[in-house]
């Protein structure tokens, strides 16, 4: 008997101290998660921001990464069209979690979007505001042949947005391209590796490709 009362006791303490170290962690995880939604939340602020082309001030201190692509169109039977080109994207501090947790738009693995989309991700120890190249095409009629034009817009950034300065778009600057094709068959446009057009063109027809920069500074 006594010593299963000494069992029943040991028993006590034990949960009395699983209890307590619960209580006393809890506002630790509290803190964090309030932590990681009021990042994360700021993160789409800024998204929604450049999606619309709007000025925003930034409540937090954002650091710039430069990200390098490569735009490739080939052209059946000849030489592929390269043309190098950077856009920028935005990071702050947040607490770390493991592997990425997608806040709002595409994964990071996704290097382009076909519409006006700018993603936020959760990876590690950052908040990623990512505004992908966007990639348009348009098909058009002219003098008995067709003309793609295709279009990536990248967004560049001057300056770091820290709280109480203004980021804004201030102007668009594009480089245009042109290629004719000689010879029938498949054309691909390519972004950083992954294709966004598979093209079935006819030998005369044209393609434009149009490099549009989306200048943003930071002023204030």
């Amino acid at each position: 008997m006594r010593l299963t009362v000494e069992r029943l006791i040991l028993l006590v303490c034990a949960l009395a101290v699983a209890i307590l170290t619960l209580l006393l962690l809890q506002p630790w995880r509290t803190s964090a998660e309030y932590t990681i939604d009021y990042v994360r939340g700021k993160g789409e602020e800024v998204a929604e921001a450049i999606e619309r082309g709007s000025p925003v001030r930034p409540t937090l201190n954002w650091e710039v990464e430069r990200i390098g692509l490569t735009v490739v169109a080939t052209i059946p039977r000849e030489e592929p069209l390269r043309v190098s080109v950077e856009y920028y994207r935005l990071y702050t501090p947040a607490p770390s979690i493991e592997g990425t947790s997608i806040v709002r738009g595409s994964p990071p693995t996704k290097v382009f979007e076909r519409f006006r989309r700018v993603s936020v991700y959760h990876r590690g120890d950052r908040v990623v505001v990512d505004p992908k190249p966007f990639v348009g095409l348009e098909v058009v009629e002219e003098y008995g042949r067709r003309v793609y034009i295709v279009e990536v817009v990248l967004f560049y950034i001057k300056g770091e947005p820290i709280v109480g300065s203004v980021l804004r778009l201030s102007n668009r600057t594009t480089t245009t391209y042109y290629r004719r094709y000689d010879y029938s068959g498949t054309s691909t446009i390519e972004i950083g590796g992954q294709v966004a057009f598979r093209l079935q063109v006819n030998s005369e027809d044209i393609l434009v490709l149009r490099i549009i920069r989306e200048n943003w500074i930071v002023s204030g």
